[in-house]
């Protein structure tokens, strides 16, 4: 058999990364936890051990895992458990023995006697502890026998202890005098099995008990139980005319695959332009389907023919490759899950645009080329090219890709994967729409203690058109305003002689212009006709002096008609 069998039987009781990985069906604690197995009756739970018949004549019990198993990508299994056969018997000693057992019709009722509470017909594979000797007309005994196909148990004299198939089944001698089976303490069983080298249909099965080894051969699945693809694990016991208590505890039973981190992963390839083949290494997918690739075993197949050749696979039209993952440990049975689908196709780019500022309509813009995802996120490596025929020559590489200062217009860059696929793509510089900005004059009166100058608020300057998402900082010169140093922090009171400062408006795009604004101080009036006199002036004379005023701040104004009644 071999993988439609114990194949999935990853039954360990070990630890990997510092704690177990797979899936554990057991029977354990105090009292033990049945929760997912049935107890066929006598069976019971009786503290921390289930008791699968008491001590007395007639009686056949069994316990089973619910949970159906598909047995098929198990290289290697171990299932371990103790037990213990105890009691007083009857007069016609103790019987009968149990049985591990992993079986495509487990027991509803168990058969009793020499069945070890095995169906009738069971089909699987078998581990029984016998203890009577059927075939030798009675008494005590201890032996191991295993079954690997259909045992048909519908008497006394064709179960277990009966069942010669060559490669099939084994019949340990008595082991009595050395390793009895009965008595006051537990035994501990370990029953392993992996794949036969040599015949990959068979398991080599190993018993051990109290770590003696007792049997460890290769057997061939017979009958039925070659064409198993899932079944039942379980345990089962029996007393015919002796009788004893069967007991089990500390079951433990592991049954997962190898966990991967993805079931698919995809790649593109270029075609080789001579040859029209792809080339992969396929073992540098390995981290992409598990965390650890070094503790596993990986075997690549297309459909169902392995690949040979993993490391330089070749191909020419889309090809998906399987992956079978192999616990290197044998604690968890393989995982054939895992896909690589390997997509053959010409590199296609794509022409970008990157957009930056003009600022204040310098004719240059600063440019990270590398934001330029020509590639569609693939990981390749690209080197940019003022011109084409430099990208063609490989000459005047530009060298600060991610800093790169430029008028607006177009770049080129050469694209190579890490297979060695080549292409071109163009990267069209732009520049976002000019700030706009236009120049202003504030002007405002002299003050009375310093005449040459005059409180200004510069922030009521209209200097820009843009009504919403902008921003305004006030400087003295324009070489401040470009640096962005020594900004204005007062600009609604800002105290000034008759001069020029600057605004720097910045948009939503993060773009700035340089606005100019010019600041004019309203001087006093002095009278030209008195001096070191009272200053008597008629209502024309006053109206002059406003028409003056309003004149340097640009108004026009009619006199109006109590002035001329005064005048």
């Amino acid at each position: 058999m071999n993988k439609f069998l114990l194949s999935y039987i990853s039954l360990l009781l070990l630890f990997l990364s510092g704690g177990l990985l797979s899936q554990t069906y057991q029977l354990t604690g105090n009292p033990v936890t049945t929760a997912g197995w049935t107890l066929v009756t006598p069976a019971i739970v009786n503290g921390d051990f289930i008791m699968l018949t008491d001590d007395l004549i007639n009686k056949s019990g069994s316990i089973k895992l619910n949970d159906p198993i598909n047995l098929k990508y198990c290289d290697k299994w171990r299932v371990e458990f103790d037990f213990r056969i105890d009691g007083n018997g009857t007069s016609s000693g103790k019987g009968d023995g149990f049985a591990f057992w992993y079986l495509a019709n487990p027991p509803v009722t168990s058969q009793q006697g020499a069945g070890l509470g095995i169906p009738q017909n069971a089909t699987g594979l078998i581990t029984g502890f016998d203890i009577y000797n059927n075939m030798g007309g009675g008494g005590l005994m201890s032996k191991v026998h295993v079954a690997y196909g259909v045992v048909p148990n519908t008497t006394d004299t064709n179960g277990l202890e009966y069942y010669n198939t060559a490669g099939s089944s084994f019949h340990s001698a008595d082991l009595n005098s050395t390793q009895p089976f009965v008595g006051n303490t537990y035994k501990h069983v370990e029953v392993t099995g992996q794949t036969d080298p040599a015949l990959p249909t068979n398991w080599i099965i190993t018993v051990k008990v109290d770590g003696n080894t007792i049997t460890s051969q290769s057997f061939t699945p017979a009958g039925a139980a070659a064409n198993m693809t899932q079944g039942y694990f379980g345990f089962s016991a029996s007393t015919g005319a002796a009788s004893a208590r069967h007991s089990i505890k500390n079951v433990k039973i592991y049954t997962d695959k190898v966990p991967i981190l993805q079931n698919t992963v995809t790649q593109s390839f270029c075609p080789n332009p001579t040859t029209g083949f792809g080339s992969v290494n396929l073992t540098t997918f390995n981290s992409q389907l598990v965390s650890n690739p070094s503790n596993y075993t990986f075997t690549y197949l297309q459909g169902s023919t392995p690949i040979t050749n993993p490391t330089n696979y070749q191909f020419n039209a889309n090809t998906p490759v399987t992956v079978i993952v192999k616990d290197n440990a044998g604690i968890l049975c393989d995982n054939p899950d895992g896909k690589i689908l390997l997509v053959l196709a010409p590199l296609l780019l794509t022409d970008k645009t990157l957009t930056a500022c003009n600022n204040n309509k310098g004719g240059t813009g600063l440019f990270n080329l590398n934001a330029a995802d020509v590639a569609g996120g693939l990981s390749v490596v690209k080197k940019y090219y003022r011109t084409l025929n430099d990208l063609n020559s490989g000459t005047n590489e530009i060298q600060n890709p991610g800093t790169y200062t430029s008028a607006a217009g177009n770049v080129y860059v050469k694209v190579t994967t890490p297979l060695g696929c080549t292409g071109t793509a163009k990267i069209t510089l732009a520049f976002y729409p000019d700030t706009p900005v236009k120049e202003a004059t504030l002007r405002s009166c002299f003050l009375q203690n310093n005449i040459t100058n005059a409180l200004f608020d510069l922030t009521s300057a209209n200097v820009t058109t843009l009504t919403s998402g902008f921003t305004k900082k006030y400087y003295t010169s324009v070489a401040d305003a470009l640096a962005g140093t020594n900004e204005i922090v007062n600009p609604t009171q800002y105290m000034s002689v008759s001069t020029s400062v600057y605004v720097k408006v910045t948009d939503a795009t993060a773009c700035f212009a340089v606005a100019k604004v010019n600041l004019v101080v309203l001087p006093p009036v002095t009278s030209t006709v008195l001096k070191d006199k009272m200053n008597v002036l008629t209502a024309e004379q006053i109206w002059t002096q406003v028409l003056v005023l309003a004149a340097m701040n640009g108004a026009q104004e009619q006199q109006p008609p109590l002035f001329r009644e005064l005048a």
